[in-house]
């Protein structure tokens, strides 16, 4: 199973319920070309997402946040 990540003009984004595309960060960084494709569940430690009507200051058009565990040791 993978997250699919879709190639914009704007960046990688992750479609969120048929509607809004929500940009993707793997660990605090925008994602590789590699990784847009999909990226491997197993991988992921935690996955947060933030929506454009949460009122986040840092995500205010709001976004998906990847994490692994090496990040966040």
């Amino acid at each position: 199973p993978t997250l699919i990540v879709f190639e914009t003009p704007d960046g990688p984004c992750f479609e969120f319920r048929g509607r809004s595309c929500l940009p993707v960060f793997l660990n605090g960084l925008g994602l590789t070309r590699d990784f847009i494709v999909g990226v491997p569940l197993d991988m992921l430690y935690r996955v947060q997402v933030i929506l454009p009507t949460d009122g986040s200051v840092v995500y205010p058009s709001g976004a998906v946040l990847l994490y692994t565990e090496a990040w966040l040791r």
